[in-house]
């Protein structure tokens, strides 16, 4: 039983006690083309997460995802389905969940960003440095680190690009997000949908190609199946 919100106390105790990995996807709601669903930055992480726990069995838990993030309404407004959410108070909401995955005793969190990872991993980073320090005084009491009282519990918590850094579905939508669907959702990808004129970061999903997609995900899923059982071995 891999999903979090579905396991008991005794559940949880014992994946805790497994040193399992707690994983949570984080995506947004966003156009991405008329081809593409709203939720395409959502869906990869979830997908790599699914496949993980496929692999790994108990040794992965599923943390409810995060499903809205910032978006500064860039590729559009709400008319086209975009959603947007202050990045500080997106930053010390989803803090605040990942230190509290902490707290149930997790001894590795996994948060696998999509959607503008390299502003969204920074961002992170930093509001949970920031949680984990100020923290401590609920944890240990106060002038914890006067009195030498010892440290925050340990945990490992890692924001990380699903893609992992690879060439690999790249962009905003395109032949990159429509590839990424075409592998992992093709149902979802609604080519009869696909209207002009397009913006530009969009021309290019006209070119997806269906073996090319499924080719990069099978390099996805090896990275992923890597670092996974890197970090298990760790435990």
């Amino acid at each position: 039983m891999s999903q979090l919100v579905n396991m008991n106390p005794r559940e949880l105790r014992e994946a805790v006690a497994h040193h399992s990995v707690l994983m949570v996807a984080i995506g947004a709601v966003e156009y991405h083309g008329s081809q593409l669903p709203l939720g395409t930055d959502l869906f990869i992480p979830k997908k790599i997460i699914e496949s993980a726990e496929a692999t790994f069995g108990d040794s992965i838990v599923i943390a409810p995802s995060i499903s809205v993030s910032p978006t500064g309404f860039a590729v559009s407004g709400p008319e086209l389905g975009t959603m947007d959410v202050d990045p500080g108070v997106f930053a010390a909401y989803t803090a605040q969940l990942l230190w509290g995955y902490q707290r149930m005793g997790f001894e590795h969190v996994l948060a696998l960003v999509h959607h503008q990872s390299g502003s969204l991993i920074t961002i992170l980073n930093a509001a949970i440095k920031a949680q984990a320090f100020y923290a401590a005084s609920r944890e240990l009491g106060e002038a914890w680190w006067s009195l030498n009282k010892g440290n925050p519990p340990s945990c490992r918590i890692e924001i990380c690009s699903a893609t992992l850094g690879l060439p690999v579905f790249n962009g905003h939508g395109g032949r990159g997000e429509t590839e990424a669907m075409l592998a992992l959702y093709p149902n979802l990808v609604r080519f009869d949908e696909h209207e002009e004129p397009q913006y530009k970061w969009n021309l290019s999903a006209g070119l997806a190609d269906g073996q090319v997609a499924c080719l990069q995900w099978k390099q996805l899923e090896k990275a992923w199946v890597k670092k996974l059982s890197d970090m298990l071995k760790s435990r």
